[in-house]
């Protein structure tokens, strides 16, 4: 048992003086050092209040290199980061500059789905560049910094729109065709169970010699009405008397 509890302080140990030392290292804390640190810290209920304390300390004195967007925070939340943390990395840049680095990383978003996703023969694919072109440019229609881009975008919605219509009717038949098979094999297979079932013998073949048999034992025989029964008589010629 005490072995147990000096193994326990000795990780708790290790996990905590490795933290220090990442978090004395130079720069602004990286998106990847937090969770690196955190995944380490969340594998014990002691180490999470004081790895949290010494995180928001590194932020506050160091700054961060990113944007803490809403994604980002529901993955950090996972790894048990506090309220505090949270709330000191969102201050860690000015409210403007959050808010623009933010608009530019949701534009760069939407940009490389539309771009990736546009010459697929995937329809999910294609829908998601559909999308994301609609997106961008009720977003950012305004926006001067790429008029370009919204500009492109408008042009290929109309086309875009048509060949995510044209797969979806084709899915669509696909589908409908699936499931009009799927239909025939059920039915052909009902017809065969009922054919199967009207070949099999009567379950009880002994049904008929049974009802036989019970038939003839309730009939009256000749002994029960007091009769008896006939004696063959010898097949001899009558002598007359002389």
């Amino acid at each position: 048992m005490l072995f147990r509890t000096l193994l326990n302080l000795f990780l708790l140990l290790g996990v905590a003086v490795a933290a220090q030392a990442q978090l004395k290292a130079n720069g602004p804390v990286t998106l990847a050092e937090l969770r690196s640190i955190l995944s380490r810290a969340e594998t014990s209920a002691d180490l999470i209040a004081p790895t949290n304390k010494e995180l928001i300390d590194a932020v506050e004195a160091r700054g961060v290199d990113f944007v803490l967007t809403p994604e980002e925070e529901w993955a950090l939340r996972l790894r048990e980061a506090s309220d505090d943390l949270i709330a000191a990395l969102r201050s860690a840049f000015d409210p403007a500059e959050r808010e623009f680095r933010l608009r530019v990383a949701k534009q760069q978003d939407l940009y490389n789905t539309f771009v990736s996703n546009f010459n697929s023969s995937d329809l999910s694919a294609k829908t998601a560049a559909l999308n994301a072109a609609r997106d961008f440019v009720a977003d950012y229609a305004d926006d001067s910094n790429v008029t370009q881009i919204v500009a492109y975008m408008r042009r290929t919605l109309p086309s875009l729109e048509r060949s995510v219509q044209i797969m979806q009717t084709q899915a669509d038949r696909v589908e409908q065709e699936r499931i009009r098979n799927l239909y025939r094999e059920s039915m052909r297979e009902g017809e065969r169970r009922r054919r199967e079932t009207a070949g099999q013998p009567n379950a009880n073949p002994n049904t008929n010699t049974t009802t036989t048999n019970s038939t003839n034992a309730n009939a009256p025989s000749p002994a029960a009405n007091g009769a008896r029964p006939a004696t063959p008589r010898p097949s001899q010629p009558v002598q007359k008397p002389d």
